[in-house]
């Protein structure tokens, strides 16, 4: 049975990672350097190898962490507003 990719991308990020809307259309995650590979390794294991292939995922490498633009994904039928309510992941 195939894994039902918002659930486990939805138990990836909340509360073990900064994130929220900062706009209507743009919901991003901060992810500490330490915690990059782990991360990446995990979202591997959800959608699998090919989100980061042809361009990956847009990130932006800051300081002490990597912010990811997660709604770069939307076109793996991940409903990013349903599942990370606006109001509730508000940045």
């Amino acid at each position: 049975m195939e894994p039902n990719k918002e659930l486990e991308l939805y138990k990836l990020v909340n509360g073990h990672f900064e994130c929220g809307w900062i706009n209507d259309d743009d919901f991003l995650i901060w992810v500490e350097h330490y915690n990059l590979s782990d991360f990446c390794k995990s979202l591997s294991e959800i959608f699998g190898d090919y989100i980061f292939e042809e361009g990956g995922i847009e990130a932006s490498l800051l300081k002490d962490d990597v912010c990811f633009h997660l709604t770069s994904l939307e076109g793996d039928d991940i409903d990013f507003k349903r599942v990370f309510p606006k109001d509730e992941f508000k940045h």
